[in-house]
């Protein structure tokens, strides 16, 4: 367990990580060694990813009361937010209103 939570970017990794190296020199000195030494670049790049994340995303920032809202693409959304269709998208949804108009005659 230890060594997929240390490969996690997350807050408390450097305590994981010691509790981790305490745990594997608890069973064997030599071993801890490889693994240790094995497992130090997944902890130092989760560590650096975890730093870079802090930077960019602050807590303070974070509006935790509200509702996630969904991604909006900037290109098919005009200045007042109503979305645009495309050409395929209306003529898509004109076909399907015909052949449900179609059937409903069957």
């Amino acid at each position: 367990i230890y060594q997929r939570l240390i490969t996690l970017p997350m807050l408390g990794l450097d305590g994981l990580w010691k509790e981790y190296e305490g745990f594997e020199r608890a069973q064997s000195e030599q071993l801890a060694a490889a693994l240790v030494e094995e497992n130090l670049p997944k902890y130092q790049h989760a560590r650096s990813v975890y730093l870079e994340r802090n930077r960019v995303y602050s807590v303070h920032d974070l509006r935790l009361g509200r509702l996630a809202t969904t991604p909006v693409d900037y290109e098919f959304v005009d200045q007042d937010g109503n979305t645009k269709e495309d050409a395929d998208e209306v003529e898509y949804k004109q076909s399907m209103k015909e052949e449900i108009n179609l059937l409903a005659k069957w």
